[in-house]
């Protein structure tokens, strides 16, 4: 659902941009830098037998980011990452 024309913002080609709603964007970039923080971790958790514990925490990274892009009007992203979190983790339902 994209944001209300009243609101106010910089909007580009229809969406809302980070400097627009910055609670936003921070979530968006909270989330990356999760995501990041775990794909270098590697196979590390996996060798140890973790992979449950990475797949939480890729969950939650998912489950921030998405909300954000939903607040940015970016609903095809928030979707794949709400997905995604669901998928790594069911008990995110």
């Amino acid at each position: 659902m994209p944001l209300p024309a009243s609101a106010s913002g910089e909007e580009r080609d229809g969406m809302h941009t980070i400097s627009s709603f910055p609670q936003f964007g921070e979530m968006v970039e909270e989330g990356e830098r999760q995501l990041k923080s775990a794909s270098q971790s590697g196979d590390f958790f996996a060798i140890f037998g973790e992979s449950e514990a990475e797949n939480s925490r890729l969950s939650a990274a998912y489950t921030i980011r998405g909300p954000g892009f939903k607040g940015l009007g970016e609903c095809q992203k928030a979707k794949e990452d709400l997905n995604k979190a669901v998928e790594l983790l069911h008990s995110n339902l």
